[in-house]
């Protein structure tokens, strides 16, 4: 979608810095993230990792955050049909002998 001058001159955003999950366990993403998706763990503590997405814009690391809030206070727990998150989406470069040569994997 084209972007109108007005919107041009107004946007101060200049990449993602952060995006932050809820999770409800938090070992199990650990491990997706790191094996599947490959990305690089920043730090762990008992409640929370983080992971690092990509250099960000001037020195800001972009990072992928899970947390584990099962211990909190009044915490409910996850539920899919209550999420404000639709998906997130990474650009994965695959390797040719892990798809059908078509650039997707069956």
């Amino acid at each position: 979608m084209p972007m109108s001058a007005a919107n041009k001159r107004r946007t101060s955003v200049r990449g993602l810095g952060e995006i932050a999950f809820r999770v409800n366990n938090l070992d199990s993403m650990q491990r997706f993230y790191e094996q599947v998706i490959g990305l690089p763990l920043m730090t762990r503590v008992p409640d929370c990792a983080f992971f690092k997405i990509a250099d960000g814009y001037g020195g800001h690391t972009q990072v992928l955050a899970l947390f584990d809030r099962s211990q909190s206070a009044g915490y409910r727990g996850t539920d899919a049909a209550t999420s404000t998150i639709d998906h997130i989406a990474f650009e994965i470069p695959l390797l040719i002998s892990q798809t059908n040569g078509r650039g997707w994997s069956r």
